[in-house]
């Protein structure tokens, strides 16, 4: 068996054994609504009461969820087979549909590290080091968490990939690829058209070089019908065309906060890249190199970077709301990481590849307490039980998850006193109450206490197993090297 085979599949055990099981997000809901409708009813209004945080009243008074269309049609598979299987096993339709959507990120996870890998290979990058980014990639750094996620960050982030792989490629089929991933983009997220005029000025730049105008119209056609049918969809849905869903909220912006919210999206704890992405360090010694030889495409992706990380820390809640790490950055994180590719060009030598595989530990050991860990428990605690003033004393997002990890390793309850987290004035308080919140943050725990089957906890050391049993198995006969060589 490849080596490169060996990690997709540790990497898809460990993403199996670690999917949580159920819908974490409020935003999930109403993209679930939004599909049953379709399939039930044919139409894309809501059967649910108005909800300002999350709906928008449309043509006749009816309530549309303000999310990207595209999820909802996403979605539709998942929910379908989960009102067939209710109707064939009479288990709850609502615990099935969230028992699958929290594997439906997994295609977009493995499209988005294929791409990143063929990436590292078109621009030379020794296939050792190749194996290395894909696993600090995969369980190194915050797509883990994304990848088991109902949120669409882990969507958008593989449909970019594929935008610039297509456009690097610069085939006919490549360009077409590349065009109808990025409507898809658009369907899915309707910001992420500010990415467009990045790529214009690639398209411009290579123009005025090829001369080949028949490539810019491969990559257009499948965009403009994309945002052509996103037209017709909010015209019938809102009566207005440019109505994108989030109505006024879309002016939302405060540049004023730049200064304070770019750093903590860089180097914060909680919010950082750096931190929730490590390779990102290696990758900044890259971008010289990136732009001698590559000048145009160094030049968009740059472009993309900064349009998302300005536009992102002007938003009022540029923290991703209840979150894990720099959520709304996710999408164009891997052309972050693009640039390291530069740094490892040339032959593999010990130091890079061993800087490499310390980076990438690291990065998996830091994101341990994110994936056992529910986040929205911590901010439970630090909003909801704590009090303002006691807020003001309370650690960071980061080490309160480091504490909720350290006590359900410790203990068998989620009874915590206000010592634990430095606030000495708050007494015990009891989260036993939230079913999600018990235990890790794994499937196999919210089934066994759901079909009060204790034994299924222990699921996870199958994989354990699988995983060793890959890593052991034979290389085929050209490649008997061990994974890291």
């Amino acid at each position: 068996m490849k080596t490169s085979r060996k990690i997709y599949l540790v990497l898809l055990i460990i993403y199996i054994f670690t999917a949580k099981g159920y819908l974490e997000v409020s935003d999930t809901f109403y993209s679930v609504k939004t599909a049953e409708s379709i399939i039930d009813r044919g139409k894309l209004n809501l059967n649910v009461p108005s909800s300002k945080m999350y709906t928008i009243n449309g043509v006749n008074g009816e309530v549309y969820s303000k999310y990207g269309i595209g999820l909802a049609f996403y979605y539709i598979p998942f929910v379908y087979a989960a009102e067939v299987v209710s109707k064939l096993t009479g288990f709850s339709e609502v615990a099935l549909v969230g028992f699958l959507i929290s594997f439906a990120n997994l295609p977009f996870i493995f499209i988005f590290l294929i791409l990143f890998e063929r990436l590292l290979l078109h621009f030379k990058v020794h296939r050792n080091y190749a194996n290395i980014i894909i696993l600090g990639l995969g369980i190194g750094s915050v797509f883990w968490r994304y990848a088991l996620y109902d949120f669409s960050e882990i969507q958008q982030s593989a449909l970019l990939l594929s935008v610039v792989y297509g456009l690097i490629i610069n085939s006919k089929k490549a360009l077409v690829l590349s065009g109808t991933s990025f409507a898809l983009l658009i369907m899915l997220k309707l910001f992420s058209i500010i990415y467009l005029p990045c790529i214009f000025i690639y398209f411009l730049l290579n123009f005025i070089k090829d001369r080949d105008f028949k490539k810019g119209l491969y990559f257009a056609i499948p965009i403009i019908t994309g945002i052509l049918i996103l037209l017709y969809l909010n015209f019938i849905r809102f009566g207005n065309a440019f109505e994108s869903g989030y109505g006024s909220e879309t002016n939302d912006f405060i540049f004023t906060q730049l200064p304070r919210t770019v750093p903590a999206l860089l180097f914060s704890i909680d919010k950082g890249i750096i931190f929730y992405c490590p390779i990102v360090i290696l990758a900044f010694a890259g971008w010289r190199n990136f732009f001698k030889l590559h000048f145009n495409l160094a030049l968009m992706i740059l472009l993309i970077i900064s349009v998302n990380l300005v536009t992102t820390a002007a938003w009022w809640s540029w923290y991703g709301g209840w979150s894990w790490g720099p959520r709304l950055l996710i999408p164009v994180m891997a052309l972050w990481c693009v640039p390291i590719a530069f740094w490892l060009n040339g032959k593999l030598t010990n130091i890079k590849k061993h800087i490499l595989i310390v980076v990438c530990i690291l990065g998996f050991i830091f994101q341990i307490p994110g994936i056992l860990v529910k986040d929205q428990e911590i901010h439970h605690i630090k909003e909801l039980v704590f009090n303002q003033k006691e807020e003001k004393f309370a650690p960071s997002d980061y080490l309160t998850t480091c504490i909720l990890f350290y006590h359900k390793v410790r203990f068998n309850n989620e009874i915590y006193s206000g010592k634990q987290f430095g606030i000495k004035t708050k007494g015990s308080f009891n989260l036993e109450n939230y079913e999600t919140y018990i235990g890790f943050n794994i499937w196999t725990e919210q089934m066994a206490r759901f079909f009060h089957l204790p034994n299924i906890r222990y699921l996870p050391f199958l994989g354990f197993i699988l995983i060793i049993l890959i890593i052991i198995w034979p290389l085929n006969k050209t490649k008997r090297t061990i994974l890291l060589e």
